[in-house]
């Protein structure tokens, strides 16, 4: 063997060792967290900070801010009373609690806020004072479905910082 091939080998050696600690090595910036699958199948939740990962063995499968997050609702119509109606639309403004069920739930979370503000809005329209929800300012039917939805999501790791609602009277035919 001469010497050039051995110094050709080590070097390619050390190249290969530093790409693949290059790939192992991973920030998780503050304020983030990252859902890892090992070979397709078990995910864990990794933390802001340095951490070590298997280069062929794990995969990056989701990042999730746990900063501000904000989704827009869609227009509905709630009765108010047998000729009234009024149209409900807005913006809802959320952060997650817990780390790992952001990293878990991530696009869900948008599905769960959803379900449950239709519900507690069906609620309301259904409740004996529907005709009153015509008459209440849009700050104030708010705030009141806020505390009803933060109170069944903080179990699930999220919170509504703020719920924007535009509320506008509809005369129905």
């Amino acid at each position: 063997m001469s010497a050039a091939w051995i110094t050709a080998a080590f070097a390619s050696f050390v190249l290969l060792l530093f790409l693949a600690g290059r790939r192992a090595l991973l920030r998780v910036p503050e304020g983030q967290v990252l859902a890892v699958r090992r070979f397709g199948r078990s995910e864990r939740v990794l933390t802001p900070g340095l951490r070590v990962l298997l280069p062929l063995a794990d995969r990056v499968v989701r990042r999730v801010s746990l900063t501000g997050h904000s989704m827009r609702l869609e227009r509905r119509l709630l009765a108010c009373g047998d000729l009234r109606a009024i149209a409900v639309e807005g913006v809802v403004f959320f952060q997650f609690l817990d780390p790992l069920e952001a990293a878990r739930s991530g696009t869900r979370a948008h599905e769960r806020i959803s379900a449950e503000l239709s519900r507690a809005l069906a609620e309301l329209a259904g409740s004996a004072s529907s005709e009153a929800l015509c008459e209440q300012p849009a700050e104030s039917v708010s705030r009141s479905l806020k505390q009803r939805i933060n109170r069944l999501l903080r179990s699930q790791g999220i919170m509504i910082t703020r719920l924007q609602l535009d509320l506008a009277l509809v005369p129905t035919p």
